[in-house]
């Protein structure tokens, strides 16, 4: 005698058979009691098996035992065995009552080509057939004793076909079923999970009784069924990511090649056999393989060229900065000296203020004897050297101031008169003024050839802008020269207060010989 689960294996294999393609059977046979899932296929070893999670899988059963069935009877074996070890029971209502939830699980993994033109491509396709058997709800007081072992199976079964029922009322309705679905409170229920929300088709069959006596459980029942009626599923094929990539890919290529055929007809081109073609290809291929060699040789030259050039400008960068570091030091060490050689000038020109009278009998002294003349700083010519002897002796008495013998800062006709600051004369000396070095003619040389300045000099070369190396030593080099004029100045100013000073000892020396 065949029931739903044996007429659905002998309907399994003959649609097995009418396929061409290899299929392998493989089935599975636990069961749920007192909320703790057990082999019924390993009976020896019977134990509590963990239920996980993974993301491709989904809820499954770990270390469960999986038989492989070429045929009905293999299968129908492993049903027959199961139903052996399946916890049972009497009590008031049923003498042979289930006392747990059982799931035969049968696997169907098929390979077949997805292209009959391509012989070296199979994709491997996975079905699965759960066949659920639930333990019906009771009532612990008309089937049970109270606190014995029944009672406790009757709350565990309740319990999780609580759990379910919610589920398939959750999953029934549209708004709740898009928030948060309690799978996880029970184990049943995770089992279930991707048939009953998922992408599978469920099939519910509600066994009921006509008893009158237990038209409460029948209403129950049927409200059960109702509410699992609402839920709507949609299938898919579910396939390897590489797989589905594999063929993704194919049906692209078929597709674009059908493309090329008829472009090919619309512009009248004669079909090219294969060969010809992947020839061609293969030709257009190694070209532009050896163009893009030549163009990687290119740029690794290119790119050799910019690293050297590189280099040579960090040295020569590195090169600048030391000689705008010493430029600066020497700088500084020159406005030093200048400063100093400034206080020194204005100091011997505040002496030469002091004196004026003696500054006068030096100006119409103009001799030709021991001494040179030159033009002073200041623009009065005096006489630099020693005085001759005979200069000494012409000096006349109305050359001599009229009393005392101390020459006087004010002139005769100063009397009473407060005395103003000595007038400074003009000044002759020619000094470089600071300009910035931006032509070659400003550049010393050693950085431009006497060809070129001079060429640039009568029109005939452009001016150019220096570079920064250029204008740094240009600029020194007129600090220097400016420190040097005013060294010279020094020295100039020096004679002058020597001459003036001869000049006061040969005034005093005729003044005494007149007495």
């Amino acid at each position: 005698m065949y029931g739903i689960i044996q007429r659905s294996f002998k309907h399994l294999f003959q649609q097995l058979k009418k396929q061409a393609s290899q299929k392998y059977v493989r089935a599975s046979y636990m069961e749920i009691y007192n909320e703790q899932v057990i082999d019924l296929l390993n009976p020896n070893q019977r134990r509590y098996l963990s239920v996980r999670w993974n993301k491709n899988k989904g809820f499954y059963v770990e270390n469960l035992f999986t038989v492989e069935c070429e045929t009905i009877d293999d299968l129908m074996a492993v049903l027959e065995e199961g139903l052996r070890n399946r916890q049972t029971g009497s009590h008031g209502l049923n003498e042979f009552s289930s006392r747990s939830h059982s799931v035969l699980t049968v696997t169907i993994d098929s390979e077949m080509q997805p292209e009959p033109e391509d012989e070296n491509l199979y994709v491997t396709k996975r079905g699965k057939i759960s066949f659920v058997d639930l333990a019906g709800s009771e009532k612990v007081k008309d089937s049970t004793a109270p606190g014995g072992p029944g009672m406790i199976e009757s709350n565990s079964i309740n319990k999780s076909l609580l759990v379910l029922g919610n589920c398939i009322s959750h999953l029934g309705d549209a708004k709740r079923r898009l928030g948060h679905i309690p799978y996880r409170d029970s184990k049943l229920t995770k089992l279930l999970a991707d048939s009953l929300g998922g992408n599978g088709i469920t099939l519910m069959i509600a066994c009921i009784t006509p008893s009158s006596s237990n038209v409460t459980e029948t209403l129950n029942t049927l409200r059960y069924a109702s509410r699992a009626k609402k839920i709507k599923s949609k299938p898919t094929v579910k396939m390897d990511p590489r797989e589905k990539l594999i063929v993704t890919l194919k049906k692209e290529i078929k597709i674009l090649r059908q493309e090329n055929h008829y472009l090919r007809q619309q512009l009248d081109f004669p079909a090219k056999p294969k060969g010809q073609l992947q020839k061609e290809n293969d030709e257009k291929f190694m070209k532009f393989m050896k163009e893009q060699q030549q163009k990687e040789t290119g740029l690794y030259e290119m790119l050799q060229e910019y690293m050297v050039e590189n280099e040579t400008l960090r040295a020569e960068n590195t090169e600048m900065h030391q000689t705008k570091d010493s430029s600066r030091r020497e700088q500084q060490i020159l406005y030093k000296e200048n400063e100093k050689l400034s206080k020194r000038v204005e100091e011997l020109e505040r002496l030469m203020s002091e004196h004026p009278g003696t500054w006068s009998l030096v100006d119409h002294r103009r001799t030709d004897g021991y001494g040179q003349h030159d033009l002073s700083p200041r623009g009065s010519p005096v006489t630099v050297g020693y005085m001759s002897p005979t200069h000494r002796s012409t000096i006349r008495p109305t050359d001599l101031p009229v009393s005392g013998g101390r020459v006087k800062a004010s002139s005769p006709t100063s009397h009473g008169q407060p005395k103003r600051p000595p007038h400074r004369l003009a000044d002759h000396v020619t000094r470089p003024v600071p300009r910035p070095v931006d032509f070659v003619e400003d550049i010393p040389n050693g950085y431009i050839s006497p060809r070129q300045a001079s060429l640039v000099k009568h029109g005939a070369m452009s001016p150019r802008p220096l570079d920064r190396k250029a204008s740094q030593v240009s600029q020194t080099d007129m600090i220097r020269g400016m420190n040097e004029q005013l060294k010279k100045e020094v020295m100039q100013l020096d004679g002058e207060i020597q001459q003036h000073t001869r000049g006061a000892a040969a005034q005093a020396m005729a003044k005494s010989y007149f007495r």
